[in-house]
C-alpha cells in the first residue's frame, strides 16, 4: 500500500487541477474522497463442519483519486476496497487497490489488485506513453451512457446469441430513493449489468453519478456466494477536480 501510495503522491505533483464532471456525464462522481459503505453476506462450504456458513460482511469503498491525461482524452479513477475482493473467501478479503479507466468513448475499463493498479498509474503518468495498448477488450465493463441490451466484451464473445461471457446491461429501472441518499440525485436510473458463465455469474446495479449500489455473485458448483447492497454513500467532503496530466 505504501508503494501505490507514494506513486499517487509523486503523479499527484505533475498535475495541473481541471474542472470536474457533471454527475450524469459519468458513472462514478468526479472528486476524490467519495466513500461507499457495503453490507451483505459471504457464504461458502466449511468442508470441517460439512456445511455451508454465512457471514455477515461491512465494508468500504473509497475514491482516492481522479487523473486525467487530456492530451488522450482518458480518465483514471482510483479505488480502495472491492465487493468481488470477497468471491471465494471466508470474508475477510484484503483491502487493495482497483482501476477504472475510462477512455474517449467512454469505454469503462477494470484493473483489479495493488500490483496492476500501480503499473497502470505509472503507465498513465508517463506523457511519452500514448496509452495506446492501456485497454484490452478483456477487461471492458461497460459503455456510457448505459442502455438496456448493451454488450461489453470482445467481438467473439459478442457474436454469441445466449448473451454468455460478455458484460450486458440487462435491465433498467428507476432508482430506489435509499440508492440516492448523500448523491444530490433526486431522480435516476438503476441498471443491472451481468456477467454469466457456465460455472458463474455477477451482477452489478449502478446509478451514474453514484456507482455501483449492489453486488451479487454466485457459483453454480461448489457454495461460493457474495451480496452486498450500498447502504452509506459519502460524497467528498471537499469538492477537490481531479489532476490533469496534460
Amino acid at each position: 500500500m505504501k508503494t501505490l501510495a507514494m506513486l499517487l503522491s509523486f503523479v499527484l505533483t505533475l498535475v495541473a487541477r481541471v474542472p470536474a464532471q457533471t454527475a450524469n456525464e459519468q458513472l462514478f462522481p468526479a472528486n476524490p474522497g467519495a466513500t461507499w459503505v457495503y453490507r451483505g453476506t459471504v457464504s461458502w462450504y466449511d468442508m470441517p463442519s460439512e456445511k455451508t456458513v454465512t457471514k455477515s460482511v461491512t465494508f468500504k469503498t473509497e475514491l482516492l483519486e481522479v487523473l486525467r491525461r487530456q492530451d488522450v482524452g482518458v480518465a483514471l479513477f482510483v479505488f480502495r476496497g472491492s465487493p468481488w475482493a470477497y468471491d471465494w473467501t471466508q470474508g475477510n478479503a484484503a483491502t487493495e487497490e482497483w482501476l477504472i479507466a475510462e477512455s474517449t468513448t467512454h469505454e469503462m475499463f477494470l484493473t483489479d489488485g495493488r500490483a496492476e493498479a500501480a503499473k497502470k498509474i505509472q503507465r498513465f503518468a508517463d506523457q511519452n506513453d500514448s496509452l495506446s495498448d492501456f485497454f484490452s477488450p478483456d477487461d471492458l465493463l461497460m459503455q456510457l451512457p448505459l442502455k438496456k441490451g448493451t454488450k461489453s466484451c470482445d467481438d467473439e464473445s459478442k457474436a454469441r446469441t445466449d448473451d454468455m461471457y460478455c458484460w450486458i446491461v440487462a435491465s433498467e429501472r428507476p432508482a430506489h430513493p435509499n440508492e440516492l441518499r448523500g448523491s444530490g440525485l433526486t431522480r435516476a436510473s438503476a441498471f443491472q449489468i451481468q456477467f454469466r458463465t457456465l460455472p458463474d455469474d455477477t451482477e452489478l446495479d449502478v446509478i451514474p453519478g453514484v456507482g455501483i449500489v449492489s453486488y451479487e455473485y454466485h457459483h453454480h458448483g461448489s457454495v461460493a456466494d457474495t451480496s452486498f447492497t450500498l447502504v452509506e454513500f459519502h460524497r467528498a467532503k471537499q469538492q477537490e477536480p481531479g489532476k490533469d496530466l496534460r
